[in-house]
């Protein structure tokens, strides 16, 4: 009743009453309780920046066992997304990345196919998607069984390129570091050498040469439903980022060959053998000098601003994802007009 009077203590409240809400079950499998019939109906008389605090918490129920059940927030979800969708795109590409991320060589073992299956992807949502109204459908379900979300993605040009643009920020040894105990490693001590699933990892790893050695921050969904990682080659390699790329791309091909192909036969010890080497050899590369130029990272980014964009398209952020503070007006917009043009590194924490 606090949110539905404007009540900002109410909305910080909110994810106690959706935790006690999940706590009580249906009356069956089908049919919702009084309460929680009550709790929907009166989420979606409040105006959706309210809930954009806790967006996180609602789509990660969607795919993890947290305190929120998914059938109390599904046509919330689908109000918020339709609002807000750059911010509930972020949240959504963060979590669906994890869950491919966690399932990815198990995935690649089933079938030896770079992808994920749609229907192999709906096995890893809570069992409570499923039994009540096939909640991922419902949310992301658009003409010829194609989904809402991956489609919004798809069609938004600017943001797609500036999630992009901003992977050319992380450093590329970390990147590759990431691909050999995440991606590599595990699918290596699975299958025996020479067979399709080791041309997979050969595969990858060229695709991952051909992104520069960036992270796949973005997925799409193929002709075939398969949840697909997409990372484009972008043109815009700063002259910083260009020089890490070439560091790391030269002690690859020295180990594993130009094109990967020797890590289709390479045993595990011998990779294990091959990922030290690879750290040894960047050790003795000629180190590059940092900068704090965001240009010489991803010059796209550097001289971005939003109304000189070709495609017409704005970035806009709402204030209450981001603003706790009373005297501002959380249910407006911010336009992301234009990218700072210098870096500041923070300090690790480890």
């Amino acid at each position: 009743m606090a949110m539905r009077l404007g009540c900002r203590s109410g909305q910080f409240r909110f994810a106690r009453a959706l935790q006690l809400a999940s706590t009580i079950p249906p009356l069956t499998e089908d049919v919702l309780s009084d309460l929680h019939n009550l709790f929907i109906s009166m989420s979606l008389e409040i105006p959706s920046w309210m809930f954009l605090q806790w967006l996180d918490l609602l789509l990660a129920g969607l795919f993890v066992n947290t305190s929120v059940e998914p059938y109390l927030v599904q046509d919330l979800i689908g109000r918020i997304a339709t609002e807000h969708t750059h911010l509930v795109l972020s949240s959504f590409l963060v979590i669906t990345s994890a869950c491919v991320e966690d399932n990815w060589s198990q995935s690649m073992f089933t079938d030896g196919t770079v992808g994920y299956s749609l229907d192999h992807f709906s096995t890893i949502a809570r069992p409570t998607i499923k039994k009540y109204g096939e909640l991922v459908q419902t949310l992301l379900h658009i003409e010829n069984s194609r989904y809402q979300l991956f489609h919004v993605l798809s069609s938004s040009s600017l943001f797609n390129r500036f999630l992009e643009e901003l992977s050319f920020l992380e450093e590329p040894r970390a990147v590759l570091k990431e691909w050999f105990s995440t991606r590599a490693k595990p699918l290596l001590t699975k299958t025996a050498p020479g067979s399709d699933a080791r041309r997979v990892v050969c595969e990858h790893y060229v695709a991952l040469i051909k992104r520069s050695f960036r992270r796949p921050v973005l997925t799409r969904l193929s002709d075939d439903g398969r949840i697909v990682e997409l990372a484009n080659e972008l043109p815009s390699n700063g002259s910083y980022r260009f020089a890490q790329e070439k560091r790391v791309l030269t002690a690859c091909a020295q180990v594993f060959g130009p094109d990967g192909g020797r890590l289709c036969e390479v045993t595990v010890e011998d990779f294990e053998h091959a990922v030290k080497s690879v750290e040894e050899m960047l050790n003795k590369l000629p180190k590059v000098t940092n900068s704090r130029r965001l240009s010489d990272y991803s010059p796209w980014l550097a001289q971005f601003t939003t109304p000189e964009h070709s495609s017409g398209q704005e970035l806009r952020m709402p204030v209450a994802a981001y603003a706790y503070d009373c005297s501002l007006q959380p249910s407006q917009s911010v336009l992301i007009y234009r990218v700072e043009s210098s870096i500041n590194v923070s300090v690790s924490l480890n």
